[in-house]
């Protein structure tokens, strides 16, 4: 029984801190995804743009520069103060 109410003791000096880990515990799995995924980018563009023609390059890097603006589109939307309410 000692067991149990130390460890109710020691959860309760972890409980205001419960948010701070969660959330760092999401960004820590953001930062492992994105570090995962950038060899595959740099794959892609390897095999995809650089032993490539000069007008397929040209034609891969239009999709990949729209794609890239429409993920950046909402960014510059509420930078522009358009978010705001205003």
């Amino acid at each position: 029984m000692k067991k149990s109410g130390t460890m109710k003791k020691m959860l309760t000096y972890d409980k205001p801190y419960m948010r701070v880990f969660w959330t760092d515990m999401f960004f820590a799995t953001l930062s492992a995804a994105v570090a995962l995924i950038i060899p595959l980018v740099v794959r892609y563009v390897t095999y995809n743009l650089v032993y490539r023609e000069p007008a397929e390059i040209l034609h891969q890097a239009a999709y990949i520069s729209i794609g890239g603006g429409r993920l950046l589109q909402p960014f510059f939307y509420c930078k522009s103060g358009a978010c705001d309410g205003r």
